[in-house]
């Protein structure tokens, strides 16, 4: 059974990081905690996957965290509907 971690805010990093769960992983946080996670593999990305282990920025990042764990567990084309009637791609291309 494949078994999915993920993590948002940013204290479950820093506890993963403090058990040495994220040594040898790519890992991302709120700014300020970089140190603190206990990887050498620190991304500045908005969400991180590693294997099984999904990390966000924070707060604002949420959606692109959902649809991280969303591309775990649905297909690619479900991902992309959900997308397109959240207006994601719309909001995107506008400020992104």
């Amino acid at each position: 059974m494949f078994k999915l971690v993920s993590l948002r805010r940013n204290i479950d990093p820093f506890v993963l990081g403090k058990a040495g769960i994220l040594n040898d992983k790519k890992a991302t946080s709120y700014p300020g905690f970089e140190n603190e996670l206990g990887t050498e593999l620190y991304c500045e990305e908005i969400v991180v996957q590693d294997k099984n282990i999904i990390t966000s920025r924070g707060p604002a990042t949420a959606i692109y965290f959902a649809f991280k764990i969303l591309e775990n567990l649905a297909s690619e084309e479900t991902v992309k509907n959900l997308k397109e009637a959240m207006l994601v791609n719309f909001v995107e291309s506008k400020f992104i």
